[in-house]
């Protein structure tokens, strides 16, 4: 249990920093004289949330194949390093590709995407002005997501709360100082992302950098042959499409969610907005404990240590029991005080705090799909991964939505629900079911 926590505290922290920027971003525009500037905010960020996160493979299959790495050199009590930096090499190249194509043809998507939302013209307006400021960041945000898998992997932790508490540090006083003194509301909020975020990436590529110091790499024409490497690439595609299918699925629910409730007015819309920040700030913190158990369980996997697995799992459970009933007591005790601290407008705190209750529920149905994400990453059990989103989503939410849609925004915070309680259920089957295997069998 100790590993576990070493390795988890500062995931924590660097994840509780993602969704503090989103409550800063809600503080500030929550207080300007329209509810617009905050809709408008929301729905774009769910946009990069739907663009970026399905990107987020890069993050998770590094993770993955870096901890199995380690685990190999170490039970073979190798001094050769070159599998760990090829990881981190293809994952960079991969990322660059991909942030330049989503920076070039930003106008063939954008404007749709936004479109779909079926927000007000206001709120559509502002939402595409901050859309075509921050898409500029999009080749930092993903060089970003692979050093940071990387670091996980390697078991350095800390390295990735440096770079997302500088980061997002950076975003928090720039917001601010862009929003509330120079009062440029959604310009300021965008372009104080895209500052921040290549100031991420500056200090990502320089952890990076010390550590193939620390391994003694030295960069020539094999290493550059063997990066494309046609079979690794291949098995590397098919991690990243399974877990681009998965991800895409995952923020399709959450643009989903945003935008039936757009279509309940803005006030609703923003409402919901600061409660789905609260929702992303409970799922970041488990996402410590669960990048904790992606490493730990990695690490076991590559040195073929079943019984090291197996402890690793149990105190990846103990943490997750501990911190879910630390954050239903929080938001029991004080989610009115933290929503009236972030608006002052009294219909959409009002409208907040009615629908809380359904966020203080949450942790207790959807903490367990994180640990079990955790676990799948670490073996890259991919599949289960992905179908611990499609089934639930198209089988259990939708349809929920569909049954309870004459409950209004009640009914659709209860299908988050059934949708979270499902992704549970399923990642427990799969962990049982493949627990019975003798060596517990890779299956991606």
């Amino acid at each position: 249990m100790a590993r576990t926590f070493t390795l988890a505290w500062p995931l924590i922290l660097a994840n509780i920093t993602v969704p503090l920027l989103g409550l800063v971003d809600t503080l500030v525009l929550g207080h300007l004289d329209s509810p617009v500037y905050l809709g408008a905010v929301a729905v774009a960020s769910n946009i990069f949330g739907l663009i970026y996160v399905s990107l987020n493979f890069l993050r998770t299959s590094t993770v993955g194949l870096t901890a199995q790495a380690l685990g190999q050199s170490q039970n073979q009590n190798q001094e050769n390093h070159r599998k760990q930096e090829k990881i981190l090499f293809q994952g960079l190249l991969i990322s660059f590709v991909l942030g330049v194509f989503l920076l070039l043809f930003n106008s063939l998507y954008l404007p749709h995407l936004l479109q779909i939302m079926m927000s007000s013209d206001s709120v559509y307006s502002h939402a595409l002005l901050y859309a075509n400021i921050r898409i500029v960041s999009a080749p930092a945000v993903l060089a970003i997501y692979v050093v940071i898998g990387w670091l996980i992997g390697l078991q350095q932790t800390r390295g990735a709360l440096i770079i997302l508490t500088l980061t997002n540090a950076i975003n928090i006083v720039l917001d601010v100082l862009l929003v509330s003194v120079f009062d440029f509301n959604v310009k300021g909020v965008a372009w104080a992302t895209v500052i921040a975020d290549y100031a991420g990436c500056i200090c990502a590529l320089f952890l990076a950098s010390q550590q193939l110091q620390a391994k003694k790499f030295r960069f020539n024409k094999n290493n550059l042959t063997q990066l494309f490497n046609k079979a690794e690439f291949y098995r590397l595609f098919s991690i990243n499409g399974n877990l681009f299918i998965r991800t895409l699925a995952l923020l399709s629910v959450f643009a989903f969610f945003t935008a039936q409730g757009a279509r309940q007015g803005d006030s609703l819309l923003a409402a919901n907005a600061i409660l789905l920040n609260f929702l992303f700030l409970i799922s970041n913190t488990l996402d410590g404990f669960a990048n904790a158990a992606e490493s730990t369980t990695g690490h076991a996997w590559g040195s073929k240590n079943k019984e090291l697995f197996y402890r690793q799992c149990l105190a990846a459970f103990i943490w997750f029991f501990i911190i879910t009933f630390i954050l239903v007591l929080i938001f029991s005790l004080g989610g009115a005080l933290l929503i009236s601290i972030l608006t002052n407008m009294d219909t959409i705190k009002n409208i907040a705090i009615e629908y809380l209750p359904w966020l203080i529920f949450m942790p207790l149905v959807s903490s367990w799909s994180y640990l079990f994400d955790g676990v799948f990453t670490g073996t890259t059990a991919i599949k289960e991964m992905r179908n611990t989103i499609l089934l639930p989503g198209f089988i259990i939410y939708l349809p929920a939505w569909l049954v309870f849609l004459f409950m209004g925004n009640h009914g659709l915070w209860l299908a988050m629900i059934l949708f979270m309680l499902a992704r549970s259920m399923l990642g427990l089957y799969y962990f049982r079911r493949y627990s019975t295997h003798p060596h517990w069998k890779a299956l991606s």
